[in-house]
């Protein structure tokens, strides 16, 4: 097993990709004496050389995957959101010609409305921020709105274009992020 440096050296060179833990192995072992057996000498110096071959994969080719996989049977007015902290992987094993390896993945997703954000703008606009918030409580199930109005003295009044609306949404994601467990 690798030290606490050398899987910070492979992860460093793993650069954007993730390198699954417990997937290193051995690849070669050298000791280098800077003399020979039996020779009478002051001091000598030992080196000792281990090589090491880890798995590393790109978490985004990854999370797209999972995401297809897991939003198959969703709805069309349904989608699959997964935090960057939703993500966890487990090694199982690399094939013999160490072309493809098997690990698992926990997942923590939400299942989430597939929100219009242009349908949303054309539904308030030109309404109040408080006829907007009750529009968007109640046609998109919104459980908070804040609406802010730029520049701030402008009147207490959405644009009459919808296109000079921006709806931007999230919701909470206050859910524990998934650990994976050997």
């Amino acid at each position: 097993m690798p030290t606490q440096n050398q899987t910070a050296d492979m992860m460093s060179k793993a650069g954007s990709q993730t390198l699954l833990d417990n997937s290193t192995w051995t690849v070669g072992e050298k000791l280098l004496i800077d003399h020979s057996v039996n020779e009478q000498v002051t001091s000598a110096t030992i080196t000792y050389h281990i090589e090491y071959d880890a798995i590393a994969f790109d978490p985004n080719i990854s999370k797209s995957k999972i995401s297809d996989n897991l939003s198959k049977d969703l709805t069309d007015n349904q989608e699959l959101v997964i935090p960057d902290n939703g993500l966890a992987y487990t090694y199982k094993s690399v094939s013999s010609d160490k072309s493809s390896i098997s690990f698992d993945a926990t997942v923590l997703a939400n299942v989430v409305a597939k929100i219009d954000k242009k349908a949303v703008a054309k539904s308030v606009a030109h309404r109040s921020t408080g006829d907007a918030a009750n529009i968007i409580e109640s046609q998109y199930g919104a459980k908070s709105v804040d609406i802010k109005i730029s520049p701030s003295w402008w009147m207490n009044r959405l644009p009459l274009l919808p296109e000079a609306t921006v709806v931007e949404y999230g919701f909470d994601q206050s859910t524990s992020t998934p650990t994976a467990t050997p």
